[in-house]
C-alpha cells in the first residue's frame, strides 16, 4: 500500500508543470476581492481603492478611491474595501455601470459605496 501511494506520487510529480503568467497587474494594495466581466477586471484593494484593468490592452484604466475613515485614534486611515461588486443596469438612462463596495468605518458599522464608472 505505501508503495502505491509513493507511486502515484512520484508519477504525479512527474507529469506537473510549471504556470508562467501572461501579464502581471499591479495593484495599489493589497488586493481583497477581484471581479471580471466583460474583459475588466476590478480589483477591491486594501488600501481604499478600487483598480479597473483591462485585461484585451493589458493596461489599468481607472482607480477609484473611497473616502478616508478616522480609526479609534482619531487618525485618518485608508477604508479596506471588503467587497466588489458589479451593477450593469440598462433601466438607468443616464449611466452604464455602478460599483458596489462595502467596507468598514471606526466604529465597526459596515458602509456601502455606490460608485459610477466614468
Amino acid at each position: 500500500m505505501r508503495f502505491l501511494i509513493i507511486f502515484i506520487l512520484f508519477f504525479i510529480e512527474l507529469n506537473a508543470k510549471e504556470l508562467t503568467p501572461t501579464f502581471i497587474y499591479e495593484g495599489s494594495g493589497g488586493v481583497t476581492d477581484l471581479v471580471y466581466k466583460d474583459a475588466k477586471l476590478y480589483s477591491a484593494t486594501a488600501e481604499g481603492a478600487v483598480d479597473i484593468y483591462d485585461t484585451k490592452e493589458q493596461k489599468l484604466i481607472q482607480t477609484i478611491k473611497v473616502p478616508m475613515i478616522k480609526d479609534f485614534t482619531g487618525e485618518e486611515v485608508a477604508s479596506k474595501i471588503y467587497s466588489v461588486d458589479i451593477i450593469d443596469d440598462n433601466s438607468y438612462k443616464i449611466f452604464d455601470e455602478y460599483i458596489i463596495t462595502v467596507n468598514q468605518d471606526s466604529n465597526l458599522d459596515l458602509k456601502l459605496h455606490l460608485l459610477r464608472l466614468l
